[in-house]
C-alpha cells in the first residue's frame, strides 16, 4: 500500500459521508463514522461531486458534462442527467429529486427512484437553478442575475421579481415569505405578490440570511463584519450591529 496524495473533498451536511479524490484517478466513498472506505470508484475525470442532505445519494459529474446520481451505500447509478457548460445541479431535500438548469432554457427535475426526467418548466436564459429550503418550491437565475421563485405544483412567474441582480437566500416552510441577498442588503419578500415588504441594509455586501423557524427574525451576515437580526415584517433592526473582527 502507498499513500495517495488527495485533490479533492466532499461531505455529506450530516457528517454520516464523505468522499474524497486521490491523485491515483480513484473517488473513495468514507463512512463518516467508522472512517474507514466503504467503496472505491473510478474518477472518471470528477469535476464536482455532491451528497444529498442525509448523505444517502450523491451527484457526480465528470468532464465532458457528463452527470449522474448515484447510491451511496451500493454505488449503484440511479439516474443519468444531461448538462450543457454552465448547468446547474440541486437536490431536494428529501433527495428524490434533482432540480437542473438544461439549455439555458428550461429548469427540469429529475426523478431518482424513477430513473427518468419528470417535468420542466420554460425559463428563458436560465443559468442556474434549485429548490427552497423546504422542497416546495424552485429558484432560479437568469443570464442576468435576475430571480424566479414558483411553487413545484405551479408555474413560474412571467417575469422575474425584479430587473436587478439577486440570489435566494431563505424562505419559511409555507414558503410565504422569502429572503434574497442583492448587493448590501437583503429584501424580504411576499412570495405570492412577488413584493418586497422589508429592506435589510448593511454598509458592505450581504452574504447570508437565514429566517427563523418561525419567520418572525431574519439573521444577515455581511463582508462589512457584521451580523445582525431584524424583524421580518417591519425591517426594523432587533439588535445593535454584531461586531466580528480578524
Amino acid at each position: 500500500r502507498r499513500d495517495v496524495r488527495v485533490i479533492a473533498a466532499w461531505a455529506a451536511a450530516d457528517a454520516s459521508r464523505f468522499a474524497t479524490l486521490g491523485e491515483d484517478s480513484l473517488l473513495r466513498l468514507w463512512d463518516g463514522s467508522s472512517l474507514r472506505v466503504e467503496r472505491s470508484l473510478p474518477a472518471g475525470g470528477t469535476k464536482f461531486l455532491l451528497f444529498d442532505a442525509a448523505g444517502r445519494r450523491f451527484l457526480h459529474v465528470q468532464e465532458r458534462d457528463r452527470a449522474a446520481v448515484f447510491d451511496a451505500a451500493g454505488g449503484r447509478e440511479l439516474v443519468r442527467i444531461p448538462m450543457v457548460p454552465g448547468c446547474s445541479l440541486s437536490f431536494a431535500p428529501d433527495g428524490r429529486t434533482v432540480a437542473s438548469a438544461q439549455d439555458g432554457e428550461r429548469v427540469a427535475l429529475f426523478d431518482v427512484d424513477a430513473g427518468r426526467e419528470a417535468r420542466s418548466w420554460s425559463c428563458p436564459n436560465v443559468v442556474r437553478a434549485g429548490f427552497t429550503r423546504s422542497g416546495a418550491a424552485l429558484f432560479a437565475n437568469d443570464r442576468d442575475g435576475r430571480l424566479k421563485v414558483w411553487r413545484v405544483a405551479a408555474e413560474p412567474p412571467a417575469a422575474p421579481w425584479s430587473d436587478e441582480p439577486m440570489a435566494y437566500a431563505d424562505s419559511t416552510p409555507d414558503e410565504q415569505t422569502v429572503v434574497t441577498l442583492s448587493g448590501t442588503r437583503a429584501q424580504v419578500w411576499e412570495a405570492a405578490a412577488g413584493r418586497v415588504h422589508a429592506s435589510l441594509p448593511h454598509e458592505e455586501e450581504v452574504i447570508a440570511a437565514l429566517l427563523s423557524p418561525d419567520g418572525a427574525r431574519v439573521l444577515t451576515g455581511s463582508r462589512d463584519h457584521t451580523a445582525r437580526v431584524w424583524d421580518a415584517a417591519t425591517g426594523a433592526p432587533v439588535t445593535p450591529p454584531l461586531r466580528h473582527f480578524d
